[in-house]
């Protein structure tokens, strides 16, 4: 991309109001150790600022961050051979329109378009997929306690997990972010003190744990193997919005040999138990899966 002076003001105009705070920032990015990165200069002991904790009551709290981006245009590269034949990037080195040469091979071929961002992690999960949530460590004012004492182990609301009432946990059954509203523990009853938390849940299984259990989809000529379900156990399913128990059309399978079929016989369910086994179709992704025993014990979860 070229610089030009109307994306330079937009650059200016956009970083004025923080002008104190990046004055000693380039505005144009510049090539630092390879890295187009006008951040990566600072020291760690001048960035970020410290925040003022003087005259206030206010107490930091675990869903809070601090981040910075740079926002503006930069010269793009021109690739070329050591003779100077210009492979790929602007026509022209110098500034104000141009066009873009774009890459191809000996046979023609051209990349179309391409895509590309700075990575930036502005907070770590707090669980993967699957994973028991933590009961929370504070009160509702703040003072530290000890949550599987201090706070009943169903959460006050209905949200995107599950509430195992075997083995009095709460699992994340639902990626992105979980709000759980965790009730404290009083002496009169009838008292309702909520202590609300969100969580970051990474919308993949925890690494640190088995691989999630792979069933292949069974329907309409997928030779998918079904998963046999003991008599002794009991499977619950917990669906959730990628992942919901049925879609409103099935999925058209390049392998269904039956040309016409009653829509009796249409498939929707994406996961389901029939005759004691486990059949997939429809949808691909993560759904949370808890097994009992016959009695109702508890035996474990599973991300399927």
């Amino acid at each position: 991309m070229k610089f030009t002076p109307l994306r330079g003001a937009l650059c200016l105009l956009l970083l004025g109001a923080t002008a104190p705070f990046a004055a000693a920032q380039d505005l144009v990015g510049q090539l630092k150790n390879d890295v187009r990165n006008t951040f990566s200069q600072q020291l760690a002991a001048d960035y970020p600022p410290a925040a003022s904790t003087a005259n206030t009551t206010d107490r930091p709290t675990g869903i809070q961050f601090r981040s910075t981006s740079a926002i503006g245009g930069w010269v793009g590269h021109r690739i070329a051979t050591l003779g100077g034949t210009l492979l790929a990037g602007p026509e022209t080195a110098t500034e104000g329109a141009t066009t873009v040469k774009l890459p191809a091979d000996a046979n023609g071929l051209k990349l179309q378009n391409v895509r590309f961002g700075r990575g930036l992690n502005v907070r770590t999960p707090d669980a993967y997929f699957g994973d028991v949530l933590g009961r929370p460590n504070v009160d509702d004012q703040g003072n530290t306690v000890n949550g599987l004492t201090a706070f009943y182990a169903q959460p006050h609301n209905v949200g995107d997990f599950y509430y195992s009432a075997a083995s009095n946990q709460v699992f994340a059954s639902q990626a992105g972010v979980i709000y759980v509203e965790w009730r404290l523990k009083t002496a009169d009853p009838n008292e309702l003190k909520i202590v609300p938390v969100q969580y970051i849940v990474a919308a993949s299984a925890n690494p640190t744990k088995p691989e999630p259990n792979r069933i292949f989809w069974t329907k309409n000529g997928y030779q998918g193997r079904s998963v046999a379900i003991p008599s002794t156990v009991s499977l619950s399913i917990t669906y959730n919005r990628q992942v919901p128990q049925s879609v409103p059309t099935e999925f058209d399978s390049p392998y269904d040999n039956q040309v016409i079929r009653a829509p009796v016989q249409f498939v929707t369910q994406t996961l389901w138990q029939q005759d004691g086994f486990l059949h997939a179709y429809n949808l691909e992704g993560l759904v949370l899966t808890e097994l009992l025993e016959a009695d109702g014990r508890f035996l474990g979860t599973q991300v399927v």
